[in-house]
């Protein structure tokens, strides 16, 4: 190791996504490299031989080769596909977190439904404000999650990797995409259709409330970015606070009264609030703090998220957050 006073650029996000990724050599490296963002980095020397450079060659054909034919089809407007036999996508599924629960049975029927899609870098998979018509799962490679900046460029709020899910919150919610992905390397993607999604939800309670929790949580990061009153909490502090927060979820002309909770988050749907003699309505995703009692009432069914107080002193104060 040598220092060279170069300092890595990253922003929280980036920084969060290396060191909270499952990736054998993203955890080496973080592992014996921590003070990375100060300016110090690893060296790795290949021998430049024979065998290491005809390796190379050969990789950079095939690459090269993919890309030419991924960016006609592109141009043409035709999708990118694979075929891979039934059983390495029941284990690229099997190796999903989201679907690890599920019983073997469950995944072989999933697989013969699944479609494999692969992106080159810099592709867009879904576009914020396209209906949603499907989930992914990340076989191989990096995805950005990205939303409209204030001044009309892309923000990046989360990199995902392979084995991550994405798309999951436009099915459930019945919304257009909140957000856009698009491939951060060359992606290789399996899709779920709307249809084979939902029968799996209907027929299995455990991994659907795992996939609503998995969408309270990204709803929430996605809305925190844009609260000022909270510009003092890290992403991993935001994290711990809705991590920590219990799911409730009304039905159609149902009503809650959220006794234990100081903030309330509607992470889906439209609700009214009456806390004394103040009414709102929200839609969501939108936050709100609790102050005394509260009936939380919704024609049509939402999905909250109770929360107690956020760390680090977070200011107090009536109403909604925004």
């Amino acid at each position: 190791m040598r220092r060279v006073g170069w300092i890595t650029r990253d922003t929280e996000v980036e920084r969060n996504y290396w060191l909270n990724c499952q990736k054998p050599a993203s955890q080496f490296f973080v592992r014996t490299n921590p003070g990375y963002v100060e300016g110090n980095g690893l060296l790795t020397l290949v021998p430049f031989d024979g065998p290491n450079l005809s390796e190379g060659m050969r990789r950079f054909g095939a690459s090269q080769a993919r890309r030419r034919v991924s960016s006609l089809k592109s141009r043409l407007g035709m999708e990118t596909h694979r075929r891979l036999p039934l059983g390495r996508i029941g284990k690229m599924l099997r190796d999903a977190p989201l679907f690890r629960q599920l019983p073997d049975w469950d995944l072989d029927h999933l697989a013969e439904v699944v479609q494999v899609v692969h992106h080159l870098p810099g592709q867009h998979v879904i576009r914020k404000g396209e209906p949603g018509d499907a989930m992914y799962v990340i076989a191989d490679g990096a995805a950005f999650i990205q939303v409209p900046g204030e001044g009309g460029e892309e923000l990046l709020i989360d990199e995902i990797a392979t084995g991550e899910a994405f798309g999951e919150m436009a099915l459930l919610a019945g919304e257009p995409r909140s957000a856009s992905v698009r491939a951060a390397s060359e992606l290789t993607l399996l899709r779920i259709g709307r249809e084979p999604f939902l029968k799996l939800l209907a027929a299995d309670r455990d991994l659907r409330d795992a996939i609503w929790d998995a969408y309270v949580m990204r709803s929430f990061r996605s809305y925190m970015l844009g609260v000022k009153r909270f510009a003092h909490l890290d992403a991993q502090a935001r994290m711990r606070w809705i991590r920590g927060g219990r799911r409730v979820e009304i039905a159609a002309g149902g009503q809650h009264e959220p006794t234990e909770a100081s903030f309330v988050f509607v992470a889906a749907g439209r609700v009214d609030v009456e806390r004394g003699s103040d009414w709102i309505a929200l839609t969501a995703p939108a936050l709100v703090e609790i102050g005394g009692p509260t009936k939380i009432t919704s024609a049509a069914g939402a999905v909250l998220s109770l929360l107690g107080r956020p760390e680090a002193g977070a200011a107090t104060g009536g109403g909604a957050a925004a």
